[in-house]
């Protein structure tokens, strides 16, 4: 996945982004991450993780005990003017 049209300047009309929680190994706190390749897929994952409109998106199709897994999900987004569209799920693994 790479974003479309980008441009100099950081800009693009869509862009693909991670979300993703992670349990720590050593101290059991969960992380979360949002990372796209653009500042707007970035901000598309970081809404993402605290909608619960997505949340449920990401979920599901989640396994029995998914609230205790890791989750990394790929997520598009449309950029309209300086605003990410609502993600759309493209990927999700559980581990």
């Amino acid at each position: 996945w790479s974003p479309v049209g980008l441009r100099l300047g950081g800009r693009a009309d869509e862009d693909y982004a991670i979300a993703a929680r992670l349990t720590d190994s050593s101290s059991g706190q969960v992380i979360f991450i949002a990372a796209g390749f653009t500042t707007f897929g970035t901000q598309c994952a970081a809404e993402c993780l605290v909608d619960p409109a997505c949340i449920a998106l990401l979920t599901a199709s989640a396994p029995r005990g998914w609230a205790t897994k890791n989750l990394q999900a790929v997520l598009h987004t449309r950029i309209l003017g300086n605003t990410p569209s609502p993600a759309k799920l493209v990927a999700v693994q559980y581990w």
